[in-house]
């Protein structure tokens, strides 16, 4: 212990917060990683919902194309790839 004036009672509250301080800290990561599956969840469905689709996407950001689903690139006659 560094200070070896400290009462029990000091000590035992000392203690005490630091217990709280962990559960707080595991209630923390706890919801963080529910909040991360969520988010796995719902960009899965996402990549489903527009790989699957029956129109052609396409993603352009600052006049690059970024994505293209399968669909569209059937269309315009490439491979997603390309």
């Amino acid at each position: 212990m560094r200070d070896k004036k400290k009462t029990k009672e000091q000590l035992l509250c000392e203690l005490g917060k630091l217990r709280k301080q962990t559960a707080k800290s595991h209630e923390s990561e706890t919801k963080y990683k529910q909040t991360k599956k969520k988010l796995q969840e719902c960009e899965e469905k996402y990549r489903n919902l527009v790989e699957r689709a029956n129109d052609g996407i396409a993603i352009i950001q600052d006049m690059v194309l970024k994505y293209v689903n399968p669909h569209m690139a059937k269309m315009v006659g490439y491979s997603v790839e390309k």
